[in-house]
């Protein structure tokens, strides 16, 4: 009898307190509720450790620093502290922390989960090219962005074309397009659309899709046929080197279908048929494999 007076009395209390709150929540409204809400999410267990952000997918190989690199470059860039209140972390905010970065092309979205759980979406750029300038050299990716040259892994960013251009008229900067030339070559035609930044644009972009197409020669000997320097220092043509020294006329810098996957998949099978025939694919100066036209044919224009 008496435990059950125990009892009685327990809920009895649970009631009084619930009651009580109802009654806090009627007479002081939503301030009670902000209150309580804040209280809430100030705990240690409604804070998150800005390093503990779950990004997905991984960061790739070929970036040095890795998950724990990204977090902080973003917690930096975005002034966060090392820890962070989750009903106070913006996530449209977050995105734009990381869309910052050198190595992230998006941000696709974030996301939370209570207690203190967040988790963002990330589109990463991959290293193509290599830029050559006097003593000096820059890493690009297909869009000929500029890439932290101390965060990457050379040898797990896999085969890497170099490319040749012009001293650009200013230092180029991470996570920024490669900038124009510092002059422009003699005969530059008045075409604007053939600029410092159309050559070395272009070239990133046809690095990119050599770069994909030659992977499928990895884990084995390299045909001395496959492309190893494209040449964007030409005023009006770009010329991709190959292996065994051959200079391949890829294409016109003012050719709308340059970038083209499909014109640029039949050149690729072309290089490869001329490089299976009889002799294989290996010529000297003055003479070049031209695949700008219609159909293969060899020419006899030298290059300097």
């Amino acid at each position: 009898m008496r435990e059950r007076r125990l009892r009685l009395s327990k809920i009895g209390n649970v009631g009084l307190w619930a009651a009580l709150l109802l009654g806090l929540l009627v007479v002081g409204g939503s301030n009670v509720s902000r209150y309580v809400i804040g209280w809430l999410h100030g705990q240690e267990s409604y804070k998150l450790a800005f390093r503990d952000i779950e990004i997905d997918p991984a960061p790739p190989k070929w970036i040095k620093s890795g998950r724990v690199g990204l977090l902080e470059e973003a917690r930096l860039g975005g002034g966060h502290l090392p820890k962070v209140s989750m009903a106070e972390l913006d996530l449209d905010d977050l995105i734009k922390d990381f869309k910052r970065l050198p190595w992230i092309s998006g941000a696709v979205r974030a996301t939370k989960s209570y207690p203190n759980k967040v988790v963002i979406s990330l589109q990463y750029r991959e290293p193509v090219a290599r830029i050559r300038i006097e003593n000096s050299s820059y890493f690009v990716d297909a869009d000929s962005v500029v890439l932290p040259e101390n965060d990457i892994d050379v040898e797990k960013a896999g085969w890497l074309l170099d490319i040749r251009a012009q001293p650009p008229h200013e230092t180029p900067k991470d996570g920024i397009t490669w900038p124009g030339d510092m002059a422009p070559p003699k005969g530059d035609p008045k075409d604007p659309k053939v600029t410092a930044q159309t050559r070395v644009a272009l070239g990133a972009k046809i690095a990119g899709f050599l770069k994909r197409k030659s992977a499928e020669f990895d884990g084995e000997s390299r045909p001395p046929y496959l492309p190893l320097r494209i040449l964007a220092d030409q005023p009006s043509l770009l010329f991709v080197q190959l292996g065994n020294g051959t200079y391949v006329l890829w294409t016109p810098l003012n050719n709308d279908s340059a970038i083209d996957e499909a014109v640029n998949e039949r050149k690729w099978n072309w290089l490869l048929e001329q490089a299976k025939r009889e002799g294989g694919l290996a010529l000297k100066s003055p003479q070049y494999l031209d695949l700008s036209g219609d159909s293969p044919i060899i020419s006899q224009f030298g290059i300097k």
